[in-house]
């Protein structure tokens, strides 16, 4: 992750955090459980991006209507609050949006955000992040970003 990423990411969740919501980093743990089980479950490893994304802050940083996904981290009190609240984990969204429309998707995508209207991605061949409609998810991108550290820089 470059710096400004990291910088960013870091900056959102000192705000956060002062607010009142907490914003963990994942535990080594919970990344090296998912980082194992992903291939098999999705047929490619799990990104480095988001790999290093998570060591900051593991998902959380809800803004209006967009969600970041989490590594599910049963060592974590947020995780805990996370699943009462019936939030998402990576695995979760992962896998509805392959259920939903593997068939059909002509990209290969890591799904990682969500918002009222729109998913987002991580192109993993081209190593972009869109913004694609949620209720078209292999039209044309809404936006996208050249890659996850831009995203963050960006968007979040």
């Amino acid at each position: 992750m470059n710096p400004s990423a990291e910088d960013t990411l870091r900056r959102a969740k000192v705000q956060l955090e002062q607010a009142g919501h907490l914003q963990p980093a994942c535990s080594q743990g919970a990344l090296e459980a998912i980082q194992k089980t992903w291939p098999e479950e999705f047929g490619y490893d799990f990104p480095s991006e988001y790999a290093d994304l998570v060591r900051v802050v593991n998902g959380g940083l809800e803004s209006d209507e967009f969600q970041l996904a989490y590594v599910p981290d049963p060592e974590s009190q947020v995780d805990q609050l996370r699943r009462k609240a019936h939030r998402e984990d990576l695995m979760q969204l992962n896998r509805r949006m392959r259920d939903s429309h593997g068939n059909e998707m002509r990209r290969k995508l890591f799904f990682f955000g969500s918002g009222a209207e729109a998913y987002y991605a991580l192109d993993l061949e081209r190593r972009e992040v869109l913004e694609l409609d949620a209720t078209f998810i292999d039209d044309a991108p809404l936006a996208s970003w050249g890659s996850l550290d831009q995203f963050i820089i960006d968007f979040i």
